[in-house]
């Protein structure tokens, strides 16, 4: 008889093994080529067509999955980690990973099988974002602030090669990685402190590796209002620590400064869209 390859993505994240919802979710059907009872290029006698057959299905299904599995995919796999943990932080996961477009963005620049260190990392979403995207990345993430980092450990999607750290990244013992991510975290520290971690960061960045910076460009002067409004509700109501009794901003001048003292390549990888906050990438130079 011919053969018929089908396959079924989806199944197992709408209708769960053991589960009784049936959950939102979409299911793709591919119908592959046929392929003929007489078909040698794919061997001759059952033991070999097995072995090719079976490798030419997950060939494909990992070509299908690739395409289905955009960040998007997993926003509600990510949001169910935080239910129950109190209304404010499901409300704040909701809004966070929306208009951070899902981390589309640092997906499409981090390798899938990366070390990466998420530096800032609050509640872990980026962290298990970039984890779910890239079953075979390694990450870690650390964050200043205890109970964040708790929360974050206690997710359900937590697995062995994704872990969280309550430290301050001053003293925190960098290794290499392919990665480093650090979120908000500048404006935080003095002038010569965002050097420092900067430096400690480049000094552990793997050959072909990138940094991104997440922070407030505060020559930015329309947006930059915004992000003193965001800084000041998130500083006293209980959402970021702070180091230091007053903010440092930077801008895209300094930082770019700072990459080409430790001979570094500087760009900017998103422009600002609703505050002043831009991403920026340091790379080493070709």
């Amino acid at each position: 008889m011919d053969i018929v390859p089908l396959l079924l993505h989806g199944v197992g994240d709408t209708v769960r093994k053991g589960d009784f919802m049936v959950n939102r979710g979409w299911i793709h059907i591919k119908y592959l080529p046929r392929i003929s009872n007489n078909d040698t290029s794919f061997g001759i006698g059952y033991a070999e067509r097995t072995k090719k057959i079976t490798k030419h299905f997950k060939d494909q299904f990992e070509i299908l999955r690739s395409q289905v599995e955009q960040p998007k995919y997993f926003a509600k796999r990510l949001r169910m980690n935080y239910i129950y943990k109190g209304p404010v932080l499901e409300w704040y996961i909701r809004f966070k990973i929306k208009i951070e477009n899902y981390y589309a963005l640092y997906n499409s620049l981090i390798s899938p099988t990366a070390k990466v260190l998420d530096i800032g990392c609050g509640y872990g979403q980026t962290s298990y974002m970039l984890h779910f995207l890239g079953r075979n990345r390694k990450i870690t993430g650390i964050d200043l602030d205890e109970e964040k980092v708790d929360i974050a450990n206690n997710c359900f999607s937590k697995k062995d090669n994704i872990n969280f750290v309550a430290q301050s990244i001053l003293t925190y013992d960098i290794e290499a990685h392919d990665t480093f991510i650090i979120t908000d975290v500048l404006h935080y520290l003095k002038y010569e402190e965002q050097e420092t971690v900067i430096k400690r960061c480049i000094d552990k960045l793997n050959p072909g590796g990138i940094i991104l910076i997440k922070e407030a460009d505060n020559k930015n002067k329309r947006g930059q209002k915004l992000t003193w409004l965001s800084e000041f509700f998130s500083t006293n109501f209980g959402f970021n620590q702070m180091s230091h009794r007053e903010l440092y901003f930077t801008s895209a001048d300094e930082i770019s400064k700072i990459a080409a003292k430790y001979n570094m390549e500087f760009s900017i990888a998103q422009d600002p869209q609703y505050s002043s906050n831009t991403i920026f990438a340091i790379r080493h130079k070709a």
